[in-house]
């Protein structure tokens, strides 16, 4: 069996059956560095993982074979930082879930001192317009690339998740304490971009946490 390398860093491809996987796990981090392609090759019983050098970011569907964590590079260019975060549905436990990992280089337009506070992240569940449930991560104490890996869960029928969205709130404090919005990003099939496809891909993929970086904006 041979190895693959990619950017100095090799492991060797596994298979399924009776090979057992060799690959070091990959955390977020590691994640985002890499874009992992799993393909099915002959015989259809075997599989390999390749691991990607992180270039040019390729915004292919998880239909396709490619599992992205990034979304398209003209989207990263401007506003008031990015979040990662990873959603899934459960349809049996009729279960939305949100995990937010973190931030990066969140800024404001109003005034520096919104940063000098923790930085929370509120999650507002919405179904067309109407708002059906929000709530709060804790406060990270990383002010500019905050970390939370915090999971929020909401209940949401099935037959209401093609039609609702999600709207995040990312949250600094100003002098008196108040919160004041840093930026914000909505999923759903309203949306367009990554936004919305980020949405498409857990529509596709029940039960499978689908992670993706997002631009804020005001």
């Amino acid at each position: 069996m041979g190895n693959n390398s990619t950017g100095g860093r090799s492991g060797p491809l596994f298979g399924c059956g009776p090979h057992k996987p060799r690959f070091p796990p990959i955390s977020w981090d590691g994640l985002l560095s890499t874009s992992v392609l799993f393909k099915t090759v002959a015989p259809p019983s075997f599989c390999r993982a390749v691991l990607l050098p992180r270039g040019p970011p390729r915004h292919r569907s998880l239909c396709d074979g490619a599992l992205y964590a990034q979304p398209p590079a003209q989207e990263l260019s401007a506003g008031t930082g990015e979040v990662l975060l990873s959603i899934s549905y459960l349809p049996a436990a009729n279960r939305l879930l949100v995990v937010l990992i973190k931030a990066k280089n969140l800024h404001s337009n109003q005034s520096k001192e919104l940063l000098g506070k923790d930085v929370s992240v509120k999650v507002t569940l919405k179904h067309q317009a109407r708002k059906l449930k929000k709530k709060q991560t804790k406060r990270a104490k990383h002010k500019i690339n905050p970390v939370w890996n915090e999971m929020i869960m909401f209940e949401l029928p099935d037959d209401l998740l093609q039609s609702s969205s999600v709207e995040l709130e990312v949250l600094g404090q100003d002098e008196e304490g108040q919160s004041c919005v840093l930026g914000r990003c909505s999923l759903g099939l309203h949306a367009s971009g990554s936004e919305r496809s980020h949405w498409e891909e857990m529509l596709k993929n029940p039960r499978r946490q689908i992670a993706m970086w997002h631009q804020l904006h005001l």
